[in-house]
């Protein structure tokens, strides 16, 4: 089911807040993020699951990494609402640092996630 999320596309040669601490992260980052558009693309069977463990085991092990943190919450909003709660927290987090490059996606995804 398509919802009309704003999912930026991850760029690697970002700089300052939105860089990751390390390759492990970058990894399951990369491999969370590739699950998600594989299920956005054609709801491939067991792609959110997959992008939902990889990106949960990122922000597990490197919480300050906000677009690990920020595609989780994009996850757990299409899994519908036994998501919802914790795409709300991952967006509030977000939000809450002020970073900029993801302010207004945050602000639209978290407004959708309460709808």
């Amino acid at each position: 089911m398509k919802t009309g999320r704003l999912s930026p596309r991850p760029n690697v040669g970002l700089s300052g807040e939105l860089k990751v601490s390390c390759s492990e992260s970058f990894r399951l980052f990369s491999e969370g993020w590739q699950a998600l558009m594989a299920y956005e693309r054609n709801a491939a069977p067991g792609a959110l699951d997959v992008a939902t463990e990889r990106l949960s085991t990122c922000v597990q092990r490197y919480p300050a990494d906000l677009l690990p943190r920020f595609y989780l919450g994009i996850a757990k909003s299409l899994t519908g609402y036994r998501g919802v709660a914790e795409a709300i927290e991952q967006f509030r987090y977000i939000e809450a640092t002020g970073v900029e490059a993801l302010r207004l996606t945050t602000q639209y995804n978290l407004a959708a996630a309460y709808i």
